[in-house]
């Protein structure tokens, strides 16, 4: 028979969960051909390099006359055993999609995508989600012409992530091309449910950065957790992962967000 401190110490040990810490990144890729035919060899390797386990991707085309392949399924087969991916089509585009989607390795425990209005913005947008058994990611392209579409946008994707997840007991991270600087109306409007994370730091163009537009966020109300470093992708980092010659903007015209944190 087991003394009662040694049940309680194996109750103890069954039910308490280890912590881990995970990287996650986010990047608009530009279709994976800004300034080269086809990026997706480069995105895949810094993805490697950077050790991201869970990355969102903006503008990324399906089947479509502009590129035929589907994007993000080259990119998953070119990362390589265990990864798996969620397509959100935004929109039907010259014969096939264009949206976002994002890649994992975590395991996934269920995705989809969450069609966003366009209102009198540009373009119908969409956002991808992953949940994996630790937590909940989403990768966000909002509207860059109309602010009053962003807000729109950003109130669907909130309300549907909190419908879907605010009760899961896992964290919630929001990610993406938010087209929207700090100082924003909707970045103000964001932070009223949402956390961000990522530093303010300037992320578009990537040759010469200027503004700050992508962010990844953590769901108020949800578990928390501890930021163990978070950064927009440097041309050093860039360098170790592509060599010397490959400068950022040969990639995409954006400048991809990373974040580590301990869950």
């Amino acid at each position: 028979m087991l003394a009662a401190g040694l049940i309680a110490a194996t109750l103890s040990s069954c039910c308490t969960k280890e912590s881990r810490t995970v990287r996650l990144m986010s990047y608009n890729v530009g279709a994976f051909s800004k300034e080269i035919d086809d990026s997706t060899p480069l995105v895949a390797s810094l993805i490697k390099s950077l050790g991201a386990e869970t990355v969102g991707l903006n503008e990324v085309d399906s089947c479509n006359a502009r590129h035929g392949a589907d994007q993000l399924a080259v990119l998953q087969e070119q990362l390589g055993q265990g990864w798996e991916r969620q397509y959100a089509r935004a929109m039907p585009y010259r014969g096939g999609a264009y949206g976002n989607g994002a890649v994992s390795k975590a395991g996934v425990v269920s995705s989809g995508l969450i069609a966003l209005p366009r209102g009198d913005g540009s373009e119908p947008r969409s956002a991808a989600y992953i949940e994996t058994p630790d937590y909940v990611f989403a990768q966000i392209h909002l509207d860059h012409v109309s602010e009053n579409a962003r807000l729109e946008q950003l109130k669907v994707v909130t309300e549907r992530l909190k419908s879907l997840f605010g009760s899961a007991g896992k964290p919630v991270f929001l990610s993406g091309d938010f087209n929207s600087l700090p100082e924003s109306i909707v970045i103000k409007n964001a932070c009223e449910d949402w956390d961000i994370l990522t530093p303010q730091e300037l992320s578009y163009p990537s040759d010469t950065p200027k503004i700050c537009i992508d962010y990844i966020m953590l769901l108020k109300g949800c578990p928390a957790v501890e930021v163990v470093s978070a950064g927009v992708c440097t041309a050093e980092q860039f360098a170790k992962a592509l060599g010397p010659d490959i400068a950022p903007h040969i990639v995409s015209d954006h400048l991809p967000l990373y974040l580590e944190v301990r869950l």
